[in-house]
């Protein structure tokens, strides 16, 4: 029960931390998966999850970041991304289906992001779908 406080607790900008933490681990690992170890894949993978912790890790300090380091960040994670499925879908081990769902995986929120304007909120949302609350 302590542990659904403590995760309840949490804030968004906790869980980003976490989230890109986790994620520069991996970029960290996976790299020992694939068969050709590029340093430029690592690179842009490390640049875009270690940056994005330490950029989470300011906000969480209230210290001021500029604005084009998270574009930067964000391009380099993007890049990574790009660049594993494109080792994947080159190295035997990794079927069609698993590099199908990576571009889906990559593809699909960039295909939504004009639908983010329509659902500012969950209120919102339920609203456009005409449910309505009990209370």
């Amino acid at each position: 029960m302590w542990l659904l406080h403590a995760i309840a607790s949490w804030i968004w900008a906790d869980m980003a931390v976490i989230h890109s933490a986790v994620m520069w681990v991996v970029v960290l690992l996976f790299m020992r998966v694939l068969d050709r170890d590029r340093e430029y894949t690592r690179g842009a993978g490390v640049l875009g999850y270690g940056g994005f912790t330490v950029i989470g890790v300011l906000d969480l300090v209230g210290r001021p970041v500029p604005g084009w380091a998270e574009t930067i960040c964000g391009l380099a994670a993007l890049a990574w991304t790009v660049l594993i499925l494109r080792a994947q879908g080159g190295d035997d081990r990794w079927g069609r289906a698993t590099v199908a769902y990576g571009i889906a995986a990559l593809v699909v929120p960039i295909l939504l992001l004009p639908n983010a304007g329509q659902c500012s909120g969950l209120q919102d949302s339920v609203a456009q779908f005409g449910v309505s609350s009990s209370r």
